[in-house]
């Protein structure tokens, strides 16, 4: 089965050592980028998944990404998710043209079961797990690149960033609704100057992911508090990204699972790691899943 939680965000780059050369490079990255990003704002729409066929078409995005770069292993659903899918905190964005289907990612609140990157990094959640704060993992990241494959590939680069910020964009205007504090991420070690000019830190070293096909993972960390409120070299990427664009009737409007869709799509993850499983069964009553101790 596919793994616990994403360690690669599906998106492809030439070189991303070209994104942070120096400080003049960067601010242009990041004006260009924004220009791009807002002209396709008028042409895109990032939202939260208000239905069942929503997810699913997410799933099977994320599956087909991860799979091309051996993220996950085939499964006959050809859909990529996981337990913590089924939370009722968790919510899955889109970001979509014309109806058509361009990407998605997933965050995951903290919560009684904790987040899925615990399985390999739990001293450094431990320690970002604070009074006062409130912690949400970004997961099951994806854009389809096959709208991409014509491009150049400087142009091809662009687009997927700006694409990977519009969706970054409905995640932070969800989590300033949701009052999140802190934002974590498992990436690939060949990503992280990627998520670094998203301002994100790493907060570990490299660890072999095993419920990603023994993959090699770096925890990374926004506080987001402080992005609010601290100067950045990133100006210009900073104001997009807290641009407050997303009504808040679209974040109440979103998918409810309902235990007899838990238990159909739970059965090819099954056994649930036990903390997971309590707690699902804690927020459906008529539930009734069984747990082992055995983990995904």
């Amino acid at each position: 089965e596919c793994g616990v939680n994403i360690v690669e965000c599906g998106i492809a780059f030439e070189d991303s050592e070209r994104l942070s050369h120096n400080e003049e490079v960067t601010h242009f990255i990041a004006n260009t980028l924004c220009n791009v990003a807002r002209k396709q704002d008028s042409t895109l729409q990032a939202r939260p998944v208000r239905s069942f066929d929503d997810l699913a078409e997410a799933y099977k995005l994320v599956y087909k990404e991860y799979l091309a770069r051996k993220y996950c292993s085939p499964n006959p659903r050809g859909m990529h998710y996981t337990a913590f899918c089924f939370l009722p905190e968790t919510r899955t964005f889109i970001l979509e043209k014309k109806g058509s289907l361009l990407g998605t990612l997933t965050l995951i609140p903290d919560t009684l079961c904790g987040l899925p990157s615990e399985a390999v990094f739990p001293g450094e959640i431990k320690k970002l797990r604070q009074p006062g704060r409130y912690l949400a993992e970004v997961s099951l990241l994806a854009l389809d690149l096959a709208q991409f494959m014509a491009r150049r590939f400087a142009l091809a680069d662009l687009m997927k960033l700006s694409q990977a910020l519009c969706l970054f964009k409905v995640m932070i205007n969800y989590s300033d609704y949701a009052g999140i504090t802190d934002l974590v991420i498992s990436v690939h070690p060949k990503h992280e100057k990627l998520y670094r000019y998203f301002e994100f830190k790493s907060v570990s070293e490299i660890r072999s992911y095993a419920a990603a096909n023994n993959n090699p993972a770096l925890a990374m960390h926004l506080d987001y508090e402080s992005f609010k409120k601290n100067a950045s070299s990133n100006k210009r990427l900073k104001a997009y990204m807290l641009e407050k664009t997303t009504p808040v009737e679209l974040f109440k409007n979103y998918y409810r699972w309902n235990p007899d869709l838990i238990r159909q799509w739970s059965q090819p993850i099954q056994p649930l790691q036990p903390a997971v499983c309590h707690y699902l069964n804690q927020c459906y009553p008529d539930l009734n899943l069984p747990a082992t101790d055995t983990g995904f």
